[in-house]
């Protein structure tokens, strides 16, 4: 991060994922290079960040190594 750069704005994942303005990521670039949330997808007054997911989405739990490997 440069001096004087500000942290992305935390998006709501949950409205980002279909919206095809910031491609799902909730925030957009504006031409000064600051990111913004994204205007169509997350709403003005939440500023809050996002939930965390109550459960994770499929193939995204702990790395498993298979019983064949032993410890490294």
């Amino acid at each position: 991060m440069t001096d004087g750069a500000s942290p992305a704005p935390r998006a709501n994942a949950v409205l980002a994922r279909d919206c095809e303005h910031c491609r799902g990521w909730g925030t957009i670039v504006t031409d000064l290079g600051h990111h913004e949330l994204c205007p169509h997808c997350q709403p003005a007054s939440e500023q809050q960040p996002a939930p965390a997911p109550r459960h994770p989405a499929p193939g995204r739990g702990p790395l498993r190594l298979p019983k064949s490997v032993g410890p490294l």
